[in-house]
């Protein structure tokens, strides 16, 4: 076997490390620094999808909200007054 599918197999046997009551299960004595690692990778891999499909998001929302604005100018209908620049700025915040 190799060492990628004894990693996946460790992975299926962790339990819950901590209940809601602060009592800790047995399970978290058992842990050895391999599967901390793989519990480390996991989950900085679910925070990075989460983070790109943000960023995506919001880059959509931008080049919408440019486009829109860049059609008003061209025809010559943008006339911002102080309202507008705000509501605007805040589009533009991450």
């Amino acid at each position: 076997m190799s060492k990628e599918s004894d990693k996946t197999e460790k992975l299926d046997n962790i339990g819950p490390l901590g209940h809601c009551d602060d009592k800790v299960s047995e399970t978290s004595t058992n842990l050895d620094i391999e599967e901390v690692e793989i519990l480390i990778q996991q989950l900085t891999r679910n925070y990075r999808k989460k983070v790109i499909h943000k960023r995506r998001l919001f880059q959509k929302k931008c080049q919408k909200r440019m486009k829109h604005l860049f059609i008003k100018l061209k025809k010559g209908k943008l006339n911002l007054t102080v309202k507008d620049v705000e509501k605007n700025s805040k589009i533009f915040r991450i």
